[in-house]
């Protein structure tokens, strides 16, 4: 990750030495992509500041895991079947959302698969 001061430091070299991309890369020995540093000057020309935090979008909605959840309960508990039915998510992505939502469900420890409820 590269630092604010950073960023504006290579887009005003950029800026001044005429869109030079060699010239800042040359100059600058922490930047090594001259595709980031077009990016960084795309961005700090457009809003003059540059996002220090970025947060990504979720791939799978809270009701994709929902109707996942419940399909799994409703059908056996079985992570394959699942995962076949719905077309999603990936076996481990639904297995970290069963021990997230589902911590008293024992599992298997060498295949790492969901057996049944512990009632405590």
């Amino acid at each position: 990750m590269f630092t604010n001061k950073q960023k504006i430091k290579a887009v005003k070299l950029y800026i001044k030495y005429a869109c030079k991309t060699s010239s800042v890369l040359r100059e600058l020995e922490y930047l090594k992509d001259r595709k980031t540093l077009i990016k960084w000057h795309r961005e700090y020309i457009n809003t003059d500041c540059f996002n220090s935090s970025y947060t990504r979008k979720p791939k799978y909605s809270k009701e994709d895991k929902s109707i996942s959840l419940k399909h799994y309960l409703e059908h056996r508990k079985c992570i394959s079947g699942t995962v076949n039915a719905l077309g999603y998510p990936r076996r481990h992505v639904l297995l970290d959302w069963i021990k997230k939502d589902y911590p008293n469900l024992k599992t298997n420890s060498r295949k790492n698969t969901l057996l049944k409820i512990i009632s405590p």
